[in-house]
């Protein structure tokens, strides 16, 4: 096993039990913040939120597009896992930051509900890419 292997691997469960946890929890008690609370708690959520995830994600690309190059492994199996990330990195940067954007002065209900249902896409990517280095990894 390589190294790109154990750093996508390892990325991406941890980045999987945290999209599973924001999706389950986070995300919903948006709605309970007062909205007199919301800036100041939003902007503490993004930057904090900001420093947990933005390296882990680029560690993930990084070893993913490695894995590109290595031919030991199927050409479908590289093709799937980078179409994941990418599908990721697309769906945080087109879908959830305008939405974090659009809710930094107040927590819309309407904008919250879209941000849940943004999400979903990323939680299906990274199970999906777990799934698919899991089952590989115990071949």
């Amino acid at each position: 096993m390589n190294w790109a292997w154990q750093i996508s691997s390892a990325s991406g469960l941890f980045l999987l039990g945290l999209i599973w946890t924001v999706h389950l929890a986070l995300y919903p008690l948006f709605r309970q913040v007062a909205a007199e609370c919301w800036p100041a708690y939003h902007a503490q959520h993004a930057r904090r939120m900001g420093w947990v995830v933005a390296p882990v994600m680029l560690a993930e690309l990084i070893a993913t597009v490695a894995l590109c190059f290595d031919g030991s492994l199927p050409l479908a199996l590289r093709l799937m896992l980078i179409g994941l990330v990418v599908t990721n990195w697309l769906t945080t940067g087109l879908g959830a930051v305008p939405l974090h954007q659009k809710l930094e002065q107040r927590p819309e209900p309407a904008l919250i509900g879209r941000l849940l249902v943004v999400n979903r896409g990323r939680l299906v990517a990274w199970s999906l890419k777990a799934l698919l280095m899991l089952g590989w990894g115990a071949l």
